[in-house]
């Protein structure tokens, strides 16, 4: 499994002609049904609309560099961002996650996806730089319940049992 967020930045290399088509500037998922939809790209000329690439039409997401048939594929996004449900990545992350009875889980640092499927399974959390840095961050089963308001996201109860679960085994002692 990757983290979403390291897309952001890669080359899209078009296989029949060997060119760049841009760099991936924003990853765009659907987290009701937890699907990574595809990516936005910076533009080489100047475009009137946002140039994206469904998640269906990438041959190959690698570590380097994403790969696309050719350049008929990049498409205009802008309908597909006004889409309901449809979220940019960087719009989520740095969001508060609390359960629905009010309960803080921590910050939304991320997703992680299985690459070959385009499906999220993880959310990760972070509580805070020093906390990160020495415990690591807790990554959690995404939430379909999850809801998003306008500074922060709603989950289930049950993932705040989970988070507290995770916290309480990692601060045991061996």
């Amino acid at each position: 499994m990757n983290k979403i967020s390291n897309l952001i930045g890669l080359p899209v290399l078009a296989l029949v002609s060997g060119l760049e088509v841009g760099r991936v500037r924003e990853v765009v998922l659907d987290y009701k049904r937890a699907v990574l939809c595809g990516v936005i790209v910076s533009e080489a000329t100047w475009f009137d609309y946002v140039r994206g690439i469904l998640y269906e039409d990438i041959v190959k997401l690698g570590a380097n560099a994403i790969s696309i048939h050719d350049t008929s594929v990049v498409r205009d996004f802008s309908k597909l961002l006004d889409t309901t449900g449809i979220h940019a990545l960087q719009a989520l992350v740095g969001k508060e996650l609390y359960s629905v009875n009010g309960n803080y889980l921590g910050i939304l640092a991320d997703f992680m996806v299985d690459m070959p499927s385009g499906c999220i399974k993880l959310i990760e959390l972070s509580d805070g730089l020093v906390t990160d840095f020495i415990y690591g961050r807790t990554a959690i089963p995404l939430d379909a319940g999850l809801a998003i308001e306008q500074e922060r996201l709603v989950v289930s109860e049950k993932m705040y049992g989970l988070v507290q679960a995770l916290n309480d085994k990692s601060g045991e002692v061996e």
